[in-house]
């Protein structure tokens, strides 16, 4: 019984000893007594760690930036032009400019843009003005002003090419004879819509005073004439075209503007062999002089002097002077001293041979008309005092009195209007004998009437000193005195 316990008791032990070797290979069985107990220990399994996934890369978008875009194009007679895309980032102005040396030229003209993208943009442009090439410049305009934040800094700048379909106004006008109608003629053109040729005197290459115009349209039929105020005229004349912008048919030099062909005007310059005209006024012959106002000239040629012999026809020359080609104003003429008659008579002589010669009678024969001979000019030299005034224009100046003609030194003078009548003196000037013109009066503004009157006196105390002792000029015992009207502007 004791032996079967001791045999249960060994069985437990060494199956308790075999479960803690299953339980952990690790562990060292030793005799209970000396046995230490340790906790088990587990070993750990390391589990791999997910790839962490990075974001994917934002694509970044582009900033907008100006631009501009216009295709090469024709242009007609309608100047349309056809600008494709415009984007702007501000209120801006797309500027156009012509073609010089390759860079912008002259302005054209201008359109606002809106901020943003606009397609498809229509404007005119004057066709006349234009280039084969234009350019085109894009500008800010925040403040919406019509005028560039920065003119010299374009946000864009671009040039396109155009086609021209345009119908170029023309002129054509030959050189001519002119008769004493004034007829002129012109001999061709073309305009776009209603126009006017102008005549213009040529002065210095330049258009001076016009003499003449006549309305013009597509349909007018050439050669046609016209008629010019050919005394004022010269041989060398230029004709221009302008536009009739202003009432249909009336011809306004304010309002009716040159035509224009990239910025100039269409001008033709041509010749006419004017009638022959002498402008002289009945005047005293003063220190064996006389003066001609008005001399026209077709070539260079001589003013020849007259006298008369007795019967009403001219006699001996008695003074010559030389012209120049064209208009010659008050053309001073020397005189054989005590040579002239109470009539002098002018005929104008060609300058044939030797130019600034006169070798008359040899060459330089009097100029003939159709192969005759035409009557000289004449004028008197035993004259009373006069003068020649006209109305004029009210300003702050001076007034203009055209001419005064006087044996004797003497004074202009200008009274204002009274009741109908001469009031009081208000302006005078000295003028010497002879013929004076254009002579300009000061006169006391304060005092000036609508209506004014311009005397003559004689220079008969202190000489150039005015004062009560220069009495008024007679004729057949009336005083020399002449009215003229102030008008407004």
């Amino acid at each position: 019984m004791l032996r079967r316990f001791s045999f249960l008791f060994l069985l437990i032990l060494f199956l308790a000893a075999c479960r803690q070797e299953e339980s952990d290979p690790t562990v060292i069985v030793e005799t209970p007594a000396a046995a230490t107990p340790t906790l088990p220990t587990f070993a750990t399994s390391t589990l791999p760690l997910p790839t962490p996934t990075l974001p994917a890369t934002a694509t970044p978008t582009p900033e907008p930036q100006p631009a501009l875009r216009i295709d090469d194009q024709r242009i007609d007679d309608s100047g349309r032009v056809l600008i494709q895309t415009v984007t702007s980032l501000t209120p801006s102005l797309l500027a156009f400019y012509t073609e010089s040396n390759g860079e912008p030229g002259e302005f054209l003209t201008f359109i606002s843009i809106p901020m943003g993208t606009s397609d498809q943009i229509e404007l005119t442009l004057n066709p006349l003005q234009v280039t084969d090439t234009l350019f085109v410049r894009l500008y800010a305009d925040t403040n919406q002003d019509n005028i560039p934040d920065d003119p010299a800094a374009p946000l864009v700048q671009t040039a396109f090419t155009l086609d021209l379909a345009v119908t170029v106004p023309t002129l054509i006008i030959n050189d001519q004879t002119v008769d004493e109608a004034g007829q002129l003629r012109l001999d061709g053109g073309t305009v776009i819509g209603p126009s006017w040729v102008v005549i213009h005197n040529e002065v210095n290459g330049a258009p001076g005073e016009i003499v003449g115009f006549y309305p013009l349209t597509p349909e007018t039929s050439y050669p046609l004439t016209m008629t010019i105020r050919w005394r004022e005229a010269v041989p060398q004349m230029q004709a221009m075209l302008y536009h009739d912008g202003g009432e249909r048919g009336r011809f306004d030099p304010t309002t009716d503007m040159p035509l224009l062909r990239q910025g100039q005007p269409i001008t033709v310059s041509f010749r006419a062999s004017l009638p022959l005209d002498v402008t002289v006024l009945d005047q005293p012959v003063i220190n064996n002089q006389i003066v001609i106002e008005r001399v026209i000239s077709n070539g260079p040629g001589w003013l020849v002097v007259y006298t008369d012999d007795g019967s009403g026809r001219p006699n001996l020359i008695i003074g010559y002077t030389h012209l120049e080609d064209g208009l010659n104003t008050a053309v001073t003429v020397s005189l054989q001293p005590n040579a002239h008659t109470s009539t002098l008579y002018i005929w104008l002589h060609e300058d044939e041979d030797t130019i600034g010669t006169f070798e008359y009678p040899r060459t330089d024969a009097a100029v003939r008309l159709n192969g005759r001979l035409p009557l000289p000019f004449s004028f008197r030299t035993n004259v009373n005092n006069y003068l020649i005034a006209r109305d004029q224009m009210l300003t702050d100046g001076p007034i203009i009195v055209s001419h005064a003609v006087t044996v004797e030194s003497g004074w202009v003078v200008i009274y204002n209007d009274m009741a109908g009548e001469p009031g009081e003196i208000i302006g005078q000037t000295w003028i010497p004998a002879g013929v004076s013109r254009e002579i300009e009066v000061l006169v006391a503004m304060d005092e000036v009437t609508p209506t004014l009157y311009v005397a003559l006196h004689r220079d008969l105390g202190q000489p150039q000193q005015f004062d009560e002792a220069d009495l008024s000029m007679l004729v057949s015992g009336r005083a020399i005195i002449v009215p003229i009207f102030l008008l407004d502007n």
